[in-house]
């Protein structure tokens, strides 16, 4: 409430400035054939003429005659208003000075009033459409705002669970290791409640916590992981958002997990101009229907994040092909 009052104040502001100079200035050009006293009231008069006008055009006429496309209406009706006003105005004058009307400042008077006000009206709706034109920016980049952070808040508890579930894992399998596996969690928790948290991160940043979580399984797996991770940051100035490859790689160990063998192969490529992560995953045979859906809520929330984020910019492929899940993400970075 306290900013549209601010607006509205500051809109009514501007206004009256303007108004102001517009009749000052009026009064300059009638003082080279007029005295004092008479060139004020001129300019007061004509002045508040063209601001009936200029308001009944931008705020009736042109709303509803113009923008309705009544385009013979809207004309018709403005130079009727125009000559109705150049006849009033000339009409005051004569009163106020008592002269006889003078019909030929009738026809002088027309083509100003016309121009002036066209001249005015335009600007006048220039300026409302840049502003209303910034508002709806403003007002769709809090939706995005506001929808990025709803969509982080959904991937991040789903990564606790899954980090949770492995330090259990780890616990009962070798208690020496929970030192080592709780403080790599202290890291990416510090990274994901902090260093994250400041929109787009250092890839290096991003990387180290992909191998964090990827270590983590691999001490928790054992002998039953065969991994095979290239990571090649070629350029290292490279910005992005956080947590977009950490959901392709959670859904490899979790398609990859069974009692057998679990194959898995990472490979993140990062230049200047674009970002190729590639993912090859086994998935055990008895569960080939249950995993028939490569997707899920962290997939679901990847995607939605992406086309915010990398509207154009960005392909994701899911396949699954021979017993193996095969995924590649890949993120032009220039601009569009």
């Amino acid at each position: 409430m306290k900013v549209g009052i601010k607006n509205n104040y500051k809109s009514i502001l501007t206004q009256t400035v303007f108004w102001s100079l517009f009749f000052v200035i009026n009064i300059f050009l009638f003082l080279k054939d007029e005295p004092f006293r008479e060139a004020v009231i001129d300019s007061f008069v004509e002045t508040t003429c063209i601001v009936a006008l200029v308001y009944l055009n931008v705020q009736w006429l042109i709303k509803n005659y113009l923008y309705k496309k009544q385009l013979v209406t809207y004309i018709s009706l403005f130079l009727a208003f125009i000559f109705i006003m150049v006849i009033i105005r000339t009409i005051l004058v004569s009163f106020v000075f008592n002269l006889p009307l003078d019909y030929e400042m009738i026809w002088f008077d027309l083509p100003y009033f016309f121009f002036v006000t066209i001249g005015i009206s335009s600007v006048w709706i220039i300026i409302e459409q840049y502003k209303v034109k910034g508002q709806l920016i403003s007002a769709e980049k809090s939706q995005v705002e506001a929808q990025l952070k709803f969509l982080k808040a959904q991937t991040n508890p789903h990564f606790l669970f899954n980090v949770l579930n492995n330090i259990n894992f780890l616990i009962q399998k070798d208690s020496d290791k929970a030192s080592d596996v709780l403080m790599k969690l202290s890291e990416m928790l510090r990274y994901q409640l902090y260093d994250a948290d400041i929109g787009n991160i250092e890839i290096e940043q991003e990387v180290n916590h992909l191998k964090n979580y990827i270590e983590l399984e691999r001490v928790r797996m054992g002998k039953r992981l065969n991994l095979e991770t290239n990571f090649r940051v070629i350029d290292g100035s490279v910005k992005i958002a956080p947590f977009l490859f950490l959901p392709l790689i959670e859904n490899a160990f979790k398609h990859s997990s069974s009692t057998g063998i679990s194959n898995i192969r990472i490979d993140l490529i990062v230049n200047s101009k674009e970002i190729q992560l590639t993912i090859e995953n086994s998935f055990p045979a008895g569960n080939q229907r249950k995993n028939n859906n490569i997707g899920g809520l962290g997939l679901e929330n990847l995607t939605q994040r992406l086309e915010l984020l990398y509207p154009k910019r960005h392909q994701l492929t899911l396949e699954k092909k021979d017993k193996k899940y095969f995924t590649k993400l890949i993120l032009n970075l220039n601009k569009l």
